[in-house]
Parts: structure tokens; sequence; C-alpha cells
């Protein structure tokens, strides 16, 4: 496989049907937001930075959870692991 891949050749095959394709899934754009910086999207959810402080907006560009974070972490399975002031925990969308 690693031959395959890292080769300029066609793959060899058999079959006369045979397709092979690289597929890009399509991503949110992440430009124009006005932020420091802005992470992925993850859940619907992208972690922002603004003023040394973190939050998270959602597709529209709407602050869904306050920027007010001095440490976030991506969403994951309805959670993100925050901190605040020093102490950390998960905070949900609700």
């Amino acid at each position: 496989m690693y031959s395959f891949l890292h080769s300029n050749h066609p793959p060899i095959t058999n079959s006369s049907d045979f397709l092979f394709k690289y597929e890009r899934q399509p991503t949110q754009s992440k430009e124009n937001y006005g932020f420091e910086k802005v992470w992925e999207f993850n859940e619907n959810l992208c972690a922002v930075k603004q003023n040394e402080k973190y939050g998270f907006i959602d597709t529209n560009s709407k602050i869904i959870i306050s920027i007010k974070y001095d440490y976030v972490l991506s969403f994951s399975e309805g959670l993100a692991n925050v901190g605040l002031n020093e102490k950390y925990g998960f905070i949900n969308i609700c």
C-alpha cells in the first residue's frame, strides 16, 4: 500500500470499472469572523479566541457560549473541557 500511495504510477487493476478518488469533505469557512483565532468546527460549534479569552460560535458566526474562558477544548459528545480562574470542568451546549 505504501508504494501505491507514494508513487507517481497509477494503480494496477484487472477490473475495468476500478475507480479511485479522493473526496474532500466540505468544511465551513472560518474567515472574516473578526476573532484573533478560530479553530475547526466540531459538533457545529467552533472555539474562538478574542482578547486572550475563549468561547464558541455556531456556523452562522453567532456567539453561543460567551467568550470568557481562559482555556477550552473542542466539543466532543456534547461536552467541552474549559478552564476559568484556575478551575477546570466541562460545559454543554444547553
